[in-house]
């Protein structure tokens, strides 16, 4: 008899922008897991202020905050450790590479992650404003 694969990322309810809106529960209710959960998990992560999550009071980094203060070249030159450091907190996450811009003219902070995973890797790119934080590329494969 051969064993069931187990799931190491499990199952949540994806969660996804509707109708241009902020990242919600799908409507429909649909089930995600593999890569595109940790990518929306690392959404949450990055948007979340640190100290909210009841159970784990030391994780998360709202870089939404960052990028409403402003952001001077030696910080976006230092974020992306700090970056790091957090996504690393994941225990899905293997290693991460990280690279951050900053536009002064649009107020956006661009993050690119390059993320190994138990999956394998892939590349999560996100556009951080003051007021949101969107997936622009997650390079992951449809039938996730």
């Amino acid at each position: 008899m051969t064993q069931p694969v187990v799931n190491p990322y499990g199952t949540d309810f994806w969660i996804g922008s509707v109708n241009g809106g902020p990242p919600d529960l799908d409507p429909s209710m649909r089930f995600t897991t593999g890569r595109q959960l940790l990518s929306q998990s690392l959404v949450c992560r990055f948007s979340t202020a640190r100290g909210t999550v009841i159970d784990c009071p030391n994780d998360c980094l709202d870089l939404r905050d960052l990028v409403s203060d402003g952001m001077t070249q030696s910080q976006i030159n230092s974020l992306g450790g700090a970056i790091r450091q957090e996504a690393l907190k994941d225990a899905r996450v293997q290693d991460v590479q990280v690279q951050s811009t900053f536009s002064n003219a649009t107020s956006t902070l661009t993050v690119t992650m390059n993320v190994a995973s138990l999956y394998g890797p892939f590349k999560l790119v996100l556009a951080v404003s003051s007021v949101t934080v969107t997936i622009l590329d997650a390079n992951l494969p449809t039938s996730q």
